[in-house]
């Protein structure tokens, strides 16, 4: 599905963007890309067994 969004909106959006990339920089740049990868199919994992629950 494609959306369309005012410019005020797009510039709120990357306002808002712009700390989340940080701080996910900051809390998992000391991880390498095979942990990130174990650890994003566990999340994965939970996600999907909550969503039977």
């Amino acid at each position: 599905m494609a959306v369309a969004s005012t410019p005020a909106g797009l510039e709120r959006h990357r306002e808002r963007e712009a700390p989340l990339a940080a701080a996910l920089d900051d809390t998992l740049s000391h991880l390498d890309n095979r942990t990130l990868a174990s650890t994003a199919e566990v999340l994965r994992g939970l996600a999907l067994l909550y969503d039977r629950l």
